[in-house]
């Protein structure tokens, strides 16, 4: 919150554009109309000029009140001062300033528009005046509920990989009843959790479950079965059918125990997935008790979980039967590839180490995207809410081919379904070795300053402010003299000065050049302050502290040093609007944006361990380490 002379506003601040039309777009949902503020300014590193940028989303003081009444600050301190404002602020000047829309006019204008825009740089949609999560298995009312569980297809085959293979229909049967069960279970033991009383209220009214399944491409390939071939459809449809039937009959059973969900209607029963799988007569019988969920079954990327267990996630293909890894080696320094195979081509070369990957070994890149959509709308026949599912296509695709790809989804009675496009704006995912020799555009002089690289040193501004601390150490007095950007708060010089009483002088002039130059290099105050928290203890700050008590905080002088620059590096935040609280949320989110800006710059590859990442399940993941963007 800033209280300049123009009077007090609350200020948001990032160097992301596009969050802070998030956060104005969210302010004018709720009919706070705010204004961003851009802030630019150059800065001289030793390379040469970067340009620094900053946004501010603005609320004057006339949006204190309806501000106050939506949201709740997390940090105390600014939210007791937008309450102190409003205590002090004189009736008239109190005015419901929200946006009223006034009328709706027909126009001739037409356009093609989609249903929802997800976020880029995030993967997030605005959605009921919230920013939220994609989250395409499980579509819900206003508040609702509901938790996942997933089955590994793969483990029910008998005789993987072999002529005899076959399913293991009673294990699965089992399978199901138990995950529904504790599904069940989990909708009573995490109500209290819940962070909104409507949303507990919902879980309980509702008893949403979505029992899925992963490992679905494994299963194929180890029975023999290519996928999206007919016969391959063909025994979907069966699995996801027997599914269906033994969770309805298990949620019924659950009813007759324990009792129908709250909010049950037995208008249910005449629901076109219901007699599909069940017989008028079983119908009437299982109305007697009803239904102990209102859903069950929903099928999830599950993307870390197949990760975790190096299986193939939710309904998706693999997007790779193998790919190539280099490692650079400890002795020789050299770089060495080899070969990694998915979990099924390497249990086959296993079994048949002399042979060649069956024709039925296929990736995301060998299916045509029509046998994608027939194999999900097979499923989606059994599966009474929705399924997440993504179609990789080339960068060859036409927005034509894309255009039937959703006509059919649509036409087949698919309830979502998304497509990725390799070379389309949202990078880093793996595509083939081929990559096309594009021209690229000139970049100018100056760039956007979005992180300092290693060895960049920040040139010292004139336009800088100074504070102060007065210490009293085991030699004497200590002055300690701080300066800091007036735009962003970053400190960039510390000068020490030892009083009259004491200290080495030589030692204090080395420690504020280093001081000075960690802090133009970009290495924030906690972490400084974490290192001279690590010198230990002085024999003359412990016995003056012992016997006049007046020592300042810490248990040396480089200890006291740290403790007084993040003070007055907090207090630093405090004028521009930024306290600590605010400035570890703004750090993280710095942190997530270059991440995803070193993805796109370095050819794909996951930030954890160096391994090409994937897009499937609608996220970027890697499979060697199991990170993933979406969490």
């Amino acid at each position: 919150m800033d209280t300049a002379r123009k009077g007090e506003k609350i200020v948001f601040t990032t160097s992301n554009v596009n969050i802070a039309k998030q956060i104005n777009s969210l302010f004018y949902w709720y009919g706070l109309k705010s204004q961003i503020i851009k802030f630019d300014r150059l800065l001289n590193l030793g390379s040469g000029e970067k340009e620094y940028i900053r946004y501010d989303v603005i609320l004057s003081k006339g949006k204190f009140k309806r501000f106050s009444e939506l949201f709740k600050l997390s940090s105390i301190s600014k939210q007791n001062k937008i309450i102190s404002v409003i205590q002090t602020l004189k009736r008239e000047n109190i005015k419901n300033k929200t946006l009223l829309i006034k009328n709706i006019e027909l126009t001739n204008i037409f356009e093609n528009v989609w249903d929802i825009h997800v976020f880029d740089d995030t993967h997030t949609f605005s959605l009921n005046y919230c920013i939220t999560g994609n989250c395409g298995e499980q579509p819900l009312n206003k508040h609702g509920a509901c938790n996942l569980a997933s089955i590994n297809l793969s483990e029910f085959v008998d005789g993987p990989y072999t002529d005899k293979a076959s399913f293991d229909w009673p294990s699965f049967d089992q399978a199901v009843k138990q995950g529904i069960i504790y599904l069940d279970k989990i909708i009573d033991l995490n109500a209290p959790n819940h962070a909104l009383p409507q949303q507990r209220e919902n879980s309980i009214n509702f008893r949403n479950c979505g029992l899925g399944v992963f490992g679905y491409a494994t299963m194929l390939m180890k029975m023999g079965m290519e996928y999206g071939s007919v016969e391959a459809i063909e025994f979907t449809d069966m699995l996801f059918h027997r599914m269906f039937r033994e969770a309805v009959k298990t949620s019924n059973e659950l009813a007759k125990e324990l009792g129908a969900f709250p909010k049950y209607n037995a208008n249910l029963w005449n629901s076109k997935i219901i007699n599909n799988h069940f017989t008028n007569s079983e119908i009437e019988i299982m109305k007697q008790y009803g239904l102990r969920n209102c859903s069950l079954l929903s099928i999830a990327p599950t993307g870390t979980i197949a990760t975790m267990l190096n299986e193939s996630g939710g309904c998706e293909p693999e997007f790779a039967i193998s790919y190539t890894r280099r490692t650079v080696g400890l002795t020789d320094n050299q770089d060495h590839y080899y070969t990694v195979y998915c979990k099924a081509a390497r249990e086959y070369k296993e079994l048949y180490p002399d042979s060649e990957l069956p024709d039925y070994f296929v990736s995301s890149s060998d299916i045509d995207p029509q046998s994608r959509v027939a194999t999900q709308a097979v499923m989606q026949d059994h599966v009474d809410t929705a399924i997440s599912s993504t179609i990789n296509l080339p960068e060859s695709c036409t927005e034509e081919e894309m255009a039937q790809i959703y006509l059919q989804a649509w036409k087949d009675g698919l309830k979502g379904l998304t497509i990725f496009r390799s070379g389309c704006k949202r990078l880093a995912i793996l595509t083939t070795d081929s990559h096309e020799n594009k021209t690229e555009t000139p970049q100018p002089q100056t760039e956007t300053f979005v992180g300092l690289g290693r060895g960049d040193i920040v040139e010292c501004s004139n336009d800088l402010i100074g504070k102060k601390r007065k210490l009293t150490t085991g030699c004497g007095s200590l002055h300690v003299l701080a300066f800091f950007d007036p735009l962003t708060g970053d400190m960039q010089e510390v000068y020490l000065n030892k009083g009259s009483t004491g200290g080495c002088a030589n030692f204090m002039t080395g420690l504020s050049r280093t001081l000075s130059l960690l802090c133009r290099a970009g290495v924030d105050v906690r972490t400084i302050k974490d290192q001279l928290d690590s010198t230990g203890a002085c024999p003359s700050y412990a016995t003056r502290s012992a016997t006049k008590h007046d020592t300042s905080k810490g248990s040396c002088c480089p200890m006291a040093i740290g403790n007084a620059l993040v003070d007055m590096w907090k207090e630093m935040q405090d004028d521009i609007g930024d306290d600590l609280e605010e400035e570890d949320s703004k750090t993280e989110l710095n942190i997530s944006s270059h991440a995803n800006q070193n993805i796109e710059n370095s050819a794909l590859i996951c930030p954890e361990c160096g391994e090409p990442l994937i897009f499937e399940g609608g996220c970027n993941s890697c499979k060697n380490c199991g990170y993933s963007k979406c969490n």
